[in-house]
């Protein structure tokens, strides 16, 4: 679900809000972070 949540999130069908909305459900805390951080880079 990390992969499928990373891809949705580069190709802007989702936003940051909406990673983290995933994140207690779908994956972890860490992973939402991590997808987050990535597009600031």
């Amino acid at each position: 679900m990390y992969e499928f949540v990373l891809l949705q999130f580069k190709m802007h069908r989702i936003n940051e809000a909406q990673v983290r909305a995933l994140a207690p459900q779908y994956i972890t805390e860490a992973q939402a972070e991590k997808i987050i951080s990535f597009m600031s880079q």
